[in-house]
This record gives C-alpha cells, sequence and structure tokens, in this order.
C-alpha cells in the first residue's frame, strides 16, 4: 500500500498542509497483551483530535463510538461477532516474496470444514489461540474452508469497540515491538499468513463477515425471527 496523500483532502493535503493531530488515551480499552516471549505489556488505544480540542468526526472510533451511543439512546445494546478468513503459505515471508507464483499453501486442497491436520499445522492454531488469549482475544475456533491453505477464524461476540480492538490485534504485522497476531505467529513458525482478498483471480477469496447481535432492554434479540 502506498502511503501517498491524496489530493484536496480537508483533514490533511500538500494544498492544505499537515497539522498536527492529539491522541489521547481511551482508558477503558487498557489491556495486558502477549508480548516477546509471553512477557506482558499494557496497550491502551487512542482517540484523534484537532488542536483545537475537537474530534475528528471521520475518524473510525469516533464514528463506531457514535453509533453505540445512538443505539442507547433507543434503548438498544449491540455485540459483533465474526468470521475471518486467512491462507497459510509453507514458507516464511521473505523467500515467499522472491517466488510468490509458485508459493505452496500448507494444504493443496479443500478442506472446507475439516478439523484433522498434521501435528505442524495444529500446534500453529494453538500457539494462534493461546497468544491471543493472552491479549485479552477470545477465539472460538479454527477450521478449514474452501481454498487450498484457506482457514477460517471466529472471534467471540464483544461490544463494537472492544471488537474492533481485537481485530486490530488479531492481524498486527510481524514487528519485533508488536504482540504476536497471526502474521508474527506464522513467521515464527517458518510459514506465512495473509488476509489478502484474493491470492489471484481464480482463487477462493479471503473476507470478513460480520454478524451483529442488536437487544432491547429486555435482552430480546430485535433481529431473530419470529415466525
Amino acid at each position: 500500500m502506498e502511503f501517498d496523500p491524496i489530493p484536496n483532502t480537508s483533514i490533511a493535503s500538500y494544498e492544505r498542509g499537515f497539522g498536527d493531530f492529539v491522541m489521547k488515551a481511551d482508558l477503558d480499552s487498557m489491556r495486558e497483551i502477549n508480548y516477546i516471549n509471553e512477557l506482558k505489556q499494557l496497550l491502551i488505544f487512542a482517540d484523534l483530535f484537532d488542536q483545537k480540542d475537537q474530534s475528528i468526526t471521520h475518524a473510525p472510533r469516533y464514528l463506531l463510538r457514535k453509533v453505540v451511543e445512538d443505539l442507547k439512546i433507543l434503548g438498544l445494546s449491540i455485540k459483533v461477532q465474526c468470521d475471518i478468513n486467512f491462507t497459510i503459505f509453507h514458507d516464511k515471508y521473505r523467500k515467499l516474496s522472491e517466488n510468490f507464483g509458485h508459493a505452496q499453501t500448507v494444504t493443496e486442497h479443500s478442506n472446507h470444514y475439516n478439523t484433522f491436520y498434521n501435528q505442524s499445522l495444529d500446534d500453529f492454531f494453538i500457539k494462534i489461540k493461546n497468544s491471543l488469549k493472552l491479549s485479552g482475544v477470545n477465539v472460538e475456533k479454527i477450521i478449514g474452508d474452501k481454498a487450498p491453505g484457506q482457514f477460517r477464524l471466529s472471534l467471540a461476540a464483544a461490544d463494537p469497540l472492544e471488537f474492533c480492538d481485537n481485530i486490530v490485534l488479531l492481524k498486527l504485522v510481524k514487528y519485533f515491538f508488536i504482540p504476536k497476531g497471526i502474521k508474527k505467529l506464522s513467521d515464527e513458525s517458518d510459514k506465512s499468513a495473509t488476509f489478502m482478498a484474493k491470492l489471484n483471480e481464480d482463487s477462493k477469496g479471503n473476507s470478513l463477515s460480520l454478524k451483529f447481535i442488536i437487544e432491547d432492554s429486555q435482552t430480546n434479540n430485535i433481529l431473530e425471527s419470529k415466525s
């Protein structure tokens, strides 16, 4: 992904300049995370403000919090659950980047709903679940999906802000100062993982499917069919 500024945007651009932002810690997001060698560290997400102490109203956390507050006014609460696909390759990232056209996935066929894997994959999935649990992310299950080397991970339901924080931790990239998400763990296991939407035009795509649970004050699911 290129990080070139987009022309004529209102928040920052070559034409308007690049101002400073204020990052204020959201203490409700504070959690212990799994760091290098299982050392504990504190992680706190921040909200963005401008130099006049006004919220950046198109920041994702602001928009999400606004939706939750609007639902609360209506007497409703919401939780979010998701299934997310990713693909695992035998080789580590650097070797894979040198020969991606001949990349070998960890299974050579569709393994839809398969739960029986070799010891190497079982150990890898256990590492994922345990590492994310140490960072407060509850993984319900990991199962095979339609494409070769493709798997589906299910996250437990949580309130929307916490849920999105969990997704960030789940997918974090493989730098040494980042907590152990799927990409870093795959690198440590001599594998590589990608959440890329499609590996090529003929492949089954990776996706993220969301499930919303919206309840009234009596904890009735208002989206549930009455029939």
